[in-house]
This record gives structure tokens, C-alpha cells and sequence, in this order.
């Protein structure tokens, strides 16, 4: 019995020594530490730079850069820094620039820049003496804007013309190498059915080939004027044209019937005179005992214009 106590308070003992040995071995520890901590350093720190307000007129690629700190401060500060590392937010709207990079002076920034770090103010140093940030300058175009409108109208409307875009052209602004491979613009792809009504309504600009360039709007106005139409038919007499000098030309028959639509309100107004058909000689091949007549002048305002006959037979008095 007195031995199996011995053993137990021998080995209480040992555990009440190895609890305090640790708790000694942690407290120097943490002293250690805080020690190590509280002494100066010299350290060189970078803190992260953040490019923002670009100017209007200037294309920049850059948007972030580094800024390196020469520091004589506390364990603790440079720790803090570290896990916590802040970010500098520098404003480009309103630096100097020479001919290729905007200026940042260090010098003249310096109030701000220190503001903005959480270290001891006394013990910074600066090593860049500024920052420079490259850029192009932007130019302007001017471009037509074309309709990718695609109408579809409802039986017996139309329109006597094509979709008027408002306004009919667009400033794009970016570097000169990218403007120069711009002529026009198209508006998105849009498609109107059963059209029966006037349109006015705005339709976006397809500017998506171009990501590094700049559009002075996004979006333009269309509008068209949607009238009922008509079929009508009139009867025109050929000609022949561009015929060797000295040579008669007999035509069979000797006028088509011209086939088209036209608004209502027109519909009275349009004549025969109003077309010109003509059978053009040089059109001929050899042994071709027919002419193809074709309109070389018609009304603006007429759609969809068939002939009829197609084929036009002749006979060549000398």
C-alpha cells in the first residue's frame, strides 16, 4: 500500500512540473516576443498603388503600380502593415504630363501619401522619387451610322423610304492606329414583323468589335414612315440603245408592261414617261436572236418594279 502511493504522488509530482514548466516556457515566450516586437527595424516595404479619375482625353493601360517605402519603425507597425497592407488611391485627372507618361512627384504628394499609410510619419522614405504612368493620347472620328434594321412589313403597307437614323453619324474616340481601321457603324440587329404603323423608337449602336474605343453615344434613333401600298401596271414603250450607226431595229412587241407598288396617295401620279426601258445592243452575244430590256430610270418611290415579256425578239432592217 505505502509503495502504490509513492508511485502516485511520484508521478503527481512530475505532471505538477512539466504544467509549470510549460507555463514558463510560454510566458518567456510571449515576453520574448513582445520584446522582439517593440524593437526598431529597417525595413523596406511595398504598398500597392491604385490608378483612378483617368483623363478624358488620354488612354491608360496602367492601372496599378507599386510604391517602395524605406521604414524605421516598431516590429509591431511592420507587422500590422503587413497583414494589413493598405492601398493608395492616386488621382490622375489633374498631373502634368510630358509627351508619353502622366507625373506623379513624390515630393508634392508627400503630405498626402503619408496620410494615407498607419506608420510613424518621422521614419519614412521615400525611394521613388515619382511615378510615372504611360499613355496615347485619343483623337476623334466622325462616322456614318448605317440601319441593321430589318423590316418586315404587314400585306399591303410599305414605305417610300429607308430607315432614317437620328443622328445619321457618331465621334468615336481611341488611338489613332485603331480609328484609322473604322469607316462606319452599324446599329444592333434588330427585326420588326408585321409592320403597319410609322416607327420611331431608338435601337442600340453594335459597338462590340470595338472594346478600346471610346463612342460618344451608345444608342441612336430611328424612325421610317409606313404608308398602304398598291399594285399597279402601266405600259411603257423599249427603245434600243448604243445600235451601229446606219442600222434599223424592229422590236417585238414594242413596249412591256411595267408591274409595281406604290403608295395610295401616289398611285395617280405615277406615268409611263416616269420610266425609261431600253434594249441596250451591246448587251448582245452571238447568235442571241433576243433582247433582255432592263429600266435604266425609274420613281424613287416605287417598289418592287417587274417587266413583262422578259425576252424581247427583233428583227435588223439595213
Amino acid at each position: 500500500m505505502l509503495k502504490k502511493l509513492k508511485k502516485i504522488t511520484r508521478n503527481e509530482f512530475r505532471k505538477s512540473n512539466l504544467k509549470s514548466f510549460l507555463f514558463f516556457l510560454a510566458f518567456s515566450s510571449i515576453i520574448w516576443l513582445l520584446v522582439q516586437f517593440s524593437k526598431h527595424y529597417t525595413e523596406v516595404l511595398s504598398v500597392p498603388v491604385i490608378y483612378q479619375n483617368f483623363p478624358q482625353d488620354k488612354i491608360i493601360d496602367k492601372k496599378k503600380d507599386t510604391l517602395e517605402l524605406k521604414v524605421d519603425q516598431s516590429g509591431f507597425q511592420i507587422a500590422w502593415f503587413k497583414l494589413f497592407r493598405p492601398e493608395l488611391n492616386i488621382d490622375l485627372s489633374k498631373l502634368p504630363a510630358d509627351s508619353i507618361n502622366l507625373l506623379y512627384s513624390i515630393r508634392d504628394h508627400r503630405d498626402f501619401l503619408i496620410k494615407e499609410l498607419p506608420l510613424d510619419v518621422r521614419n519614412i522614405d521615400f525611394l521613388d522619387r515619382e511615378l510615372t504612368i504611360p499613355y496615347k493620347e485619343k483623337n476623334t472620328k466622325v462616322v456614318p451610322v448605317f440601319s441593321h434594321i430589318d423590316i418586315d412589313f404587314a400585306p399591303g403597307y410599305s414605305s417610300e423610304n429607308e430607315v432614317k437614323i437620328i443622328p445619321d453619324s457618331v465621334h468615336i474616340i481611341g488611338p489613332e492606329n485603331l480609328l484609322d481601321t473604322i469607316s462606319k457603324v452599324y446599329t444592333k440587329s434588330l427585326t420588326k414583323e408585321n409592320v403597319k404603323n410609322d416607327l420611331n423608337d431608338v435601337v442600340g449602336l453594335d459597338n462590340s468589335k470595338y472594346p478600346d474605343l471610346s463612342f460618344g453615344r451608345n444608342k441612336v434613333n430611328y424612325s421610317l414612315k409606313v404608308e398602304k401600298f398598291t399594285e399597279r401596271k402601266l405600259n411603257v414603250p423599249l427603245k434600243v440603245i448604243n445600235a451601229p450607226k446606219g442600222m434599223t431595229i424592229s422590236l417585238y412587241p414594242a413596249e412591256v408592261m411595267i408591274t409595281f407598288k406604290v403608295s395610295l396617295k401616289r398611285f395617280n401620279q405615277i406615268q409611263g414617261i416616269d420610266f425609261d426601258v431600253v434594249c441596250d445592243y451591246k448587251d448582245l452575244i452571238e447568235n442571241q436572236n433576243f433582247f433582255i430590256p432592263k429600266i435604266v430610270s425609274k420613281p424613287d418611290v416605287v417598289k418592287n418594279v417587274r417587266l413583262s415579256p422578259r425576252k424581247i425578239q427583233f428583227v435588223i432592217k439595213k
